[in-house]
């Protein structure tokens, strides 16, 4: 029997040994890991005067299999954010958010789409407006101000109507939108059924049929997480004006990003 040829044998026994042990350890923390997810999720109000977001830019650590609603609790329990909705599970619908305060609001002024708002509405706009209501208790919440107004999310940049064609159209994500690690939801306040917030939206003569945004709004899910990762950077100032900025050029977007 041929001695070298014996021990490297048996050194390849060990090392396969090694590298099972290795990899069943390897799966054992790949299954720990998958235990939970990362997400990012903001709550924005950008549209009422400019105001300062209720929640900036937050990564929120929560179990595998967690909804947008799921995420609105956890932090809520932190003590992070108020909000009411009505329905149960599986038809979670967020109505408000409290903010700390809300500024004082003149449509026809600090209404940044004021003017395609009011095209869309057919010149009747003011209409729309004068049968909001004044929020409760510092809550922003759906109806308030204008008619039509509400709390719209959007999951990684995207909403997706289900059926243009029908009454039954809804629009996707929702509260009960089941959640992947890096994930980024974004809560905006919107007068105009999405579509003043850069996504496709109700008409709002008709709101049975879809119609573009007033913009194209630019993708912000890598600037909200680099502002959520690193709250205390330099660029995080620069960064927060940029995700006020409704129509913000998406290279200018990109820009703060790459140099963050």
């Amino acid at each position: 029997m041929n001695v070298k040829k014996t021990k490297f044998r048996r050194i390849l026994i060990v090392a396969a040994a090694v590298v099972m042990v290795l990899g069943m350890s390897s799966v054992s923390f790949a299954a720990n890991d998958t235990g939970t997810i990362d997400v990012y999720i903001t709550v924005e109000r950008t549209l009422v005067g400019n105001a300062d977001p209720i929640l900036e830019p937050t990564k929120v650590t929560v179990p595998a299999g967690s909804t947008i609603f799921d995420v609105l609790e956890e932090l809520e329990e932190d003590g992070d954010i108020d909000f009411t909705s009505t329905g149960s599970t599986g038809n979670h619908y967020v109505t408000g958010f409290k903010a700390p305060s809300l500024p004082a609001f003149n449509y026809q002024i600090d209404y940044e789409f004021w003017d395609e708002f009011d095209e869309a509405a057919g010149g009747m706009g003011d209409i729309y407006f004068e049968y909001g209501t004044t929020p409760s208790g510092n809550f922003l919440s759906e109806g308030n101000y204008c008619m039509l107004s509400g709390w719209i999310v959007s999951l990684n940049n995207s909403i997706v109507w289900d059926d243009p064609d029908t009454s039954e159209n809804e629009a996707n994500p929702t509260a009960d939108t089941v959640l992947s690690d890096g994930d980024v939801v974004r809560w905006q306040y919107s007068f105009a059924m999405a579509r003043d917030c850069g996504y496709t939206g109700w008409n709002l003569l008709t709101l049975s049929d879809l119609e573009p945004g007033f913009y194209s709004a630019a993708v912000k899910s890598d600037l909200i997480k680099k502002m959520a990762d690193n709250p205390t950077s330099s660029s995080y100032a620069n960064a927060m004006l940029a995700l006020k900025d409704m129509d913000a050029n998406q290279d200018t977007v990109n820009n703060i990003v790459n140099t963050y």
